[in-house]
């Protein structure tokens, strides 16, 4: 009877202090928004964490009342799906899941809401999505024109000759192809942002509130399923029929770009947990080296790095460098 007591009174804890978050947001006309996105997890990551999933849906399902009483029309997605990543993380806590995965599918569902609120439900919360992409693509337009004119002038001050139709910017870096898939890149870059710092501030409160943390196994010792690299490149090769061919159905177009750049960045960090892993296991006695040159590479060379990734995942590279490497 008293651990039902508990129960309801944190849960309702829970709930208000989920409340005050979305009416300190709604009262500073949504200024601060970005930030409450890193802390509207929070309270369900402490109950689920504590109670698991099962106790936790009712308090889910009173956030999700919460939201459309006191949120705005565009946080009660934010709001819900943060509350349901929170419930997510925090039942792999409960569950004492192993900490590597419990954080790779936090990334995942992080980036996946983020794409949705982004790509997918841009419309209904009265966001152009094609109108801002066009905007960008006039603005680089207008700077690609105005550099293009100074090196003409330089090149006519100093007597060199410039190629016919030249400029510094190439052409596929201008077509609306190129900046639909940048806007892209850039959110799930984002969500795999908030699903780390969700992450970290997670751990930092239930530190403080003295719940048993298990620490997070090595990479070293992460080793997803095989068919997820498979996954991952048919999705980017997906990605790279759309633009080749794109479809004719915009909503198709976005959806194939969006799982091709998720499908790309899940190869590349396989790719770079990889390198670093290797590198470690040749050089144990350098620390910050492992981290370099995984970074290096990843942004010198990324397309290798995504094979790379997939050789790791489905094609036995992870067996090799822990047998083998020396």
């Amino acid at each position: 009877m008293e651990l039902k007591t508990n129960k309801l009174t944190q849960g309702a804890m829970i709930v208000a202090i989920f409340g005050v978050l979305l009416l300190l947001n709604r009262q500073t006309g949504g200024l601060f928004e970005e930030t409450f996105l890193f802390l509207f997890p929070l309270p369900m990551v402490i109950f689920a964490a504590k109670y698991g999933w099962k106790d936790s849906l009712p308090v889910l399902f009173c956030m999700a009342i919460t939201s459309f009483l006191f949120g705005t029309f565009s946080t009660i997605f934010y709001a819900i799906s943060e509350a349901f990543i929170g419930l997510v993380y925090g039942s792999c806590l409960y569950s004492k899941k192993d900490r590597t995965k419990t954080v790779v599918l936090l990334l995942f569902l992080s980036v996946v809401a983020n794409l949705l609120s982004s790509v997918v439900l841009a419309s209904l919360f009265g966001y152009n999505l094609q109108a801002e992409l066009n905007e960008m693509q006039k603005l680089m337009g207008q700077y690609t024109d105005k550099v293009n004119q100074m090196m003409a002038q330089q090149a006519a001050q100093t007597g060199q000759t410039l190629p016919e139709n030249y400029s510094f910017m190439p052409p596929n870096m201008m077509n609306m192809n190129f900046f639909r898939t940048m806007f892209i890149c850039s959110m799930v870059l984002l969500g795999i942002m908030q699903g780390f710092v969700t992450h970290l501030l997670s751990l930092i409160v239930l530190k403080k509130l003295r719940y048993p943390v298990k620490m997070p196994a090595p990479l070293a010792e992460f080793y997803p399923p095989k068919w997820s690299g498979y996954l991952g490149l048919g999705a980017f090769l997906l990605y790279y029929a759309s633009i080749l061919r794109p479809f004719d159905n915009q909503l198709m177009q976005d959806l194939a770009q969006a799982a091709g750049v998720g499908g790309l960045m899940y190869l590349v960090c396989f790719g770079f947990i990889a390198v670093f892993v290797f590198v470690k296991k040749r050089l144990p006695g350098h620390k910050l080296l492992p981290l370099l040159a995984g970074m290096l590479l990843m942004m010198i060379m990324p397309q290798i790095i995504m094979f790379v990734g997939f050789a790791y995942i489905s094609l036995r590279l992870h067996d090799y460098i822990l047998q083998k490497v020396q």
